[in-house]
């Protein structure tokens, strides 16, 4: 998957195609329809030639793992539109090399029936079973999208309209949604490259308190954790992975402080806690 090239700016400019969030804010000054400011608009679109400056907030990078996080807030707003309905706009992503891409989104707006929706571009027409989407690529291998959060959601598979580039692939779109709106969602993917003979990991929510201050997925042997708000100091929560784990990545943490983090092995799962002050140093 990546994104769409091709020509115009309302249309292929916008974040629908380029493998992102598309966000509805409050509406723009400019009504003409053909204006790409309304295109972009329309389509939830971060704004082009008009936005302050994103910000990458936390980067971890081993041979095993690129971690990043990125919040784009202001990307979706225009001041000039008089566009300033999107209270926060960031994502979180965990590249566990070389096939796993874990995808954490933060969408909020100052009204709730504002949308917000997850984009994916696939070469293929993509297969929904359930909260998996599958699309096979020219010479057999697979993309396999799970979609974990929002639980209630839509997923729907669309194809390309814009004019695109010479030799461009990527036809096809994947479109998540919650079903019911709300000021604050979150979105939760795991994305796998499957070799043609091969079959996805399997994949699965973590199990913790709803006041947690992370939540996280797990794909066959490894488990990601994402800081559900960038701004929270996390002290201390505890979370269930299944006994086929055995590596796990705990993003959201401040760096260079320490840690203590305890696991215990049940019959079905692993038991792990961690808080604050403890001898384990975050990179």
């Amino acid at each position: 998957t990546k994104e769409v090239s091709g020509y115009g700016t309302g249309g292929i400019g916008s974040s629908r195609y380029h493998n992102t969030m598309a966000i509805q804010n409050e509406p723009s000054k400019t009504t003409d329809g053909d204006d790409f400011r309304y295109q972009l608009w329309a389509s939830g679109s971060q704004w082009l030639y008009c936005s302050e400056d994103p910000k990458i907030t936390a980067l971890s990078q081993k041979k095993s793992y690129l971690a990043v996080t990125g919040d784009a807030t202001n990307l979706y707003n225009c001041a000039a539109e008089h566009s300033m309905g999107v209270v926060h706009a960031s994502r979180s992503i965990v590249w566990n090399k070389p096939d796993q891409v874990f995808v954490f989104d933060r969408a909020t707006t100052n009204k709730a029936a504002n949308f917000k929706r997850f984009w994916l571009n696939t070469q293929k027409k993509g297969r929904v079973e359930g909260k998996r989407i599958s699309a096979t690529t020219p010479r057999g291998q697979k993309l396999v999208v799970d979609s974990l959060l929002p639980k209630q959601s839509k997923i729907d598979i669309l194809k390309v309209k814009v004019e695109p580039a010479e030799d461009e692939v990527m036809a096809y779109q994947i479109r998540v949604q919650p079903k019911r709106g709300k000021a604050r969602e979150e979105f939760l993917h795991v994305l796998q490259g499957v070799d043609r003979q091969a079959s996805p990991a399997e994949t699965g929510f973590l199990a913790m308190g709803k006041r947690s201050s992370h939540l996280g997925a797990f794909a066959g042997k490894t488990a990601v954790l994402f800081k559900r708000d960038l701004g929270r100091v996390v002290k201390s929560f505890s979370y269930a992975a299944p006994l086929t784990v055995k590596v796990h990545l705990i993003s959201g943490l401040k760096p260079g402080a320490g840690y203590a983090i305890s696991a215990t092995k049940t019959a079905s799962s692993w038991s792990i806690s961690l808080k604050s002050g403890g001898k384990l140093k975050a990179d």
